[in-house]
């Protein structure tokens, strides 16, 4: 018996975000045979998914340190740019 292989995500493991599951599965459901060129396009797309997240997982946890330690030279635009940033990457 041989099992297709699916990529490093396909173990539904808990760390996987939600919007690379869903880019993977959109890649998975290509009718067989995609050209280089879109599977080339695919795996772009998928990287520069997974590396938004690291960002955006980063930036979030950054955030968490700031408000909780409050440095002093933390300001209010800072934060209220810190928070924009956040809600545009769809963390808070």
């Amino acid at each position: 018996m041989t099992t297709k292989h699916r990529g490093p995500f396909a173990t539904g493991h808990l760390l996987q975000p939600p919007e690379l599951r869903d880019l993977q599965d959109s890649l998975l459901g290509l009718e067989p045979g995609p050209t280089i060129e879109t599977r080339t396009l695919f795996r772009t797309a998928l990287q520069m998914a997974m590396e938004r997240t690291v960002a955006a997982d980063a930036l979030a946890e950054l955030h968490n340190l700031l408000e909780c330690y409050a440095p002093a030279w933390y300001t209010v635009e800072q934060h209220e740019r810190l928070e924009s940033a956040l809600r545009l990457l769809g963390r808070v």
